[in-house]
């Protein structure tokens, strides 16, 4: 039962660190309601492309989180001058620093219920196995540090 327990924690932390996918859709479909005539096809509304002009970039490329009161929350200034990929990849990067920290604070509330069969993590307190495990094994501290 733990090793499922192990293999599903570690099959979903592996999960969080993928991308999502960003699929462009190039095809040219459009969809017409017309509800009064069933058995005939109906037309799609002709498009409205009107010329643009070059609008200025928005905030951090218009990415969802804006807060209301305090819209545009930037003051170190940290998206100021960048690309939009650089936005991009700093939202990226946000977000998985957050799903691990998530996972930390999971590891930090299971491990008094749950240990893994070895002798170093007798212990229920968090830091305490791995003070323990820094006084035991310090060759194993470099090991976790280094992943």
């Amino acid at each position: 039962m733990i090793r499922a327990i192990v293999l599903l924690s570690f099959l979903i932390a592996v999960a969080s660190f993928s991308s999502p996918s960003t699929r462009s859709s190039s095809s040219k479909l459009s969809m017409g309601f017309n509800f009064g005539s069933f058995g005939k096809k109906s037309t799609p509304a002709p498009s409205k492309k009107q010329p643009t002009k070059a609008a200025p970039p928005s905030f951090a490329y218009g990415l969802v989180g804006s807060d209301v009161e305090a819209p545009e929350f930037d003051p170190l200034q940290l998206s100021a001058g960048k690309s939009e990929e650089t936005i991009q990849w700093y939202r990226a990067a946000e977000l998985k620093h957050g799903r691990i920290t998530m996972l930390a604070a999971l590891g930090l509330s299971v491990s008094p219920a749950f240990h893994l069969p070895d002798p170093v993590f007798d212990t229920t307190e968090g830091i305490g196995a791995v003070t323990k495990l820094y006084n035991e094994r310090p060759e194993a501290i470099w090991q976790i540090v280094l992943a």
